[in-house]
C-alpha cells in the first residue's frame, strides 16, 4: 500500500536549537536537491543498518503523507539535519507532538498510513537459536504494565536451552499508579518503591512459568553512572542497565560461567526493541564479544501512535547522541574497568 500525497503546506515549527558535535563533517543541507540522498547520508553516518534505518525513513514517509514538509537546516552534518527536521514532529519535548492536541499534524494521518508506517517501522524479530546454543536472556526493567509482556517474551523461549535469565532494572522510583499492577503481600516500605521491586516481586512465578530453578535467576540493578554523561541525569536509563550488565557478564567470562560464543538474547517488545537493542549492543562491545541478539513479539502492542512516532524517530536521535556525547565517556570509563572498548 502506498502513502497518499496530500497538498504540502508549510510547517511554522520552530526547530530546536541543538550544539552541532565538532568531528562530524559539516555538509549544506540546502544543496541536497534530492532529500533521500540526504537521509541516506544521515544514516550511513550514523551507522544505522538496514533494519534500523527502516524505522526513520518510515517515520519521513507518514509525515509526508499527511501535506506537512520537513525542514532541513544548512550548514549541519546530514544525521543533525534530520534529527532536527524530525524533532518538532516526534521528540517528547516537541509541544506539536504531545501538548498541542488539536492542531497536531497526527490527527492528519490516515488509518491505513498509521498501519503501514507501524507494519513497516516495527516489524517483529524472532531468534531461533541454532543448535547447541545456550542461551542468555535479559529482561529489562520498565513500567511495571509492561513487566508482564517482557516476561511473556522470555517464557516464549524456555523450550530452547537456556543456561540463564538477568532481569536489568535501574536506578528509578515507583509511580504510584504502577500499584494496581503489582500484587504485595503487605505495604511497601519505601525503600522498596522502586524498578528492582516491581522485577522482581513475581520472581518465584516467573521461574516456575521458565520451569527453571531461582538459582539460574539473576537480578541487576543499576545506578547513575555520571562519568557517561554530559548532563545531570534524573534517573538511570539503557545506558547505564547495559554498562551493569556489561560488568556482569565480563565478570561471568572470567569465572568460566560465560562462553565467548553464547548468544545474549534481549526481549524487548516493539516500539521500544530495536532502539534499545542498537544501545545495549554498543555498550555491551565495550565488556564482552558475545552475539547480542534482538527477540520480540509477533504481535505490535496496543500503544498510542505516537508512541511509535517517538521511537522512530529516537533511533537516529539515540545513535546522534550516542556518538557526540556518550561514546568518548563511555570508552574512557571502559577504560578505568579495564575492559576492552571498541567504537561503533
Amino acid at each position: 500500500m502506498t502513502f497518499f500525497q496530500g497538498f504540502k503546506r508549510i510547517s511554522t515549527i520552530a526547530l530546536p536549537s541543538i550544539a552541532i558535535f565538532a568531528h562530524q563533517p559539516l555538509v549544506s543541507a540546502a544543496l541536497e536537491a534530492d532529500h533521500n540522498a540526504l537521509h541516506e547520508k544521515a544514516w550511513a553516518q550514523l551507522h544505522l543498518s538496514s533494519r534500523q534505518a527502516v524505522m526513520p525513513a518510515a517515520l519521513i514517509k507518514l509525515i509526508e503523507s499527511t501535506g506537512f514538509t520537513l525542514h532541513y537546516q544548512s550548514g549541519q552534518s546530514p544525521a543533525k539535519s534530520v534529527v532536527d527536521a524530525l524533532y518538532p514532529y516526534a521528540d517528547r519535548g516537541s509541544k506539536e507532538l504531545f501538548e498541542m492536541d488539536a492542531q497536531s499534524w497526527l490527527k492528519q494521518v490516515s488509518d491505513d498510513d498509521a498501519k503501514v508506517f507501524l507494519e513497516t517501522a516495527f516489524a517483529p524479530v524472532v531468534y531461533t537459536p541454532t543448535k547447541g546454543e545456550s542461551l542468555t536472556i535479559v529482561v529489562f526493567g520498565a513500567y511495571a504494565s509492561r513487566r508482564p509482556v517482557r516476561q511473556a517474551l522470555a517464557q516464549s523461549l524456555s523450550h530452547y536451552p537456556v543456561k540463564q535469565v538477568i532481569t536489568v532494572t535501574g536506578d528509578r522510583a515507583m509511580r504510584p499508579e504502577e500499584m494496581v499492577y503489582l500484587h504485595p503481600k503487605t505495604s511497601l516500605l519505601s525503600h522498596q518503591k522502586n524498578e528492582a521491586y516491581i522485577f522482581q516481586e513475581n520472581k518465584a512465578a516467573f521461574a516456575d512459568a521458565m520451569q527453571l530453578p531461582l538459582d539460574r535467576f539473576h537480578f541487576i540493578n543499576s545506578p547513575i553512572h555520571p562519568e557517561i554523561y554530559s548532563q545531570p541525569q534524573q534517573r538511570a536509563t539503557t545506558f547505564d542497565n547495559a554498562i551493569d550488565l556489561g560488568r556482569f557478564l565480563k565478570q561471568q567470562q572470567q569465572l568460566g560461567v560465560l562462553s565467548p560464543k553464547d548468544p545474549i538474547v534481549l526481549c524487548i517488545e516493539r516500539p521500544f526493541a530495536v532502539r534499545m537493542h542498537m544501545i545495549v549492543q554498543d555498550v555491551l562491545s565495550h565488556f564482552i564479544d558475545n552475539p547480542v541478539h534482538l527477540h520480540t513479539s509477533t504481535a505490535y502492542p496496543d500503544v498510542p501512535l505516537k508512541v511509535g512516532v517517538n521511537q522512530a524517530y529516537m533511533v537516529p536521535k539515540a545513535a546522534l547522541d550516542y556518538q557526540a556525547n556518550v561514546l568518548p565517556l563511555i570508552t574512557s570509563y571502559a577504560q578505568t574497568l579495564q575492559c576492552p572498548s571498541s567504537s561503533r
